[in-house]
């Protein structure tokens, strides 16, 4: 058994539900207008490093033990990731943040 589906009586439904169809849009926006007011802000950032060997330690230690060089490069990273999470590079972020927000 088929069904015709005609877009007149579809359209009548839509017309004398109308109000019905406003109220609910209008009360999700308002919902989520008030979430969006409500909740705090939430800033996250994400670093990658990729640190360089430097060129020319033919007569330096490094150059003599790999083991160390590899050692060396892992400090130098952890330093680098230590000064990127520190209070200094982040705090002007955060107040360059508060004067862009009104805060």
């Amino acid at each position: 058994m088929e069904q015709i589906i005609d877009i007149k009586d579809i359209a009548k439904i839509l017309v004398r539900k109308r109000r019905t169809i406003i109220n609910v849009t209008g009360i999700c926006i308002l919902l989520g207008g008030a979430y969006l007011i409500v909740t705090p802000s939430t800033y996250q950032s994400t670093a990658m490093l990729r640190i360089k060997q430097t060129q020319g330690l033919g007569n330096s230690v490094l150059s003599s033990d790999l083991s160390y060089s590899d050692t060396m490069a892992r400090q130098l990273m952890n330093t680098d990731a230590e000064i990127l999470k520190s209070r200094n590079v982040v705090e002007p972020v955060i107040n360059e943040i508060d004067k862009d927000s009104g805060k």
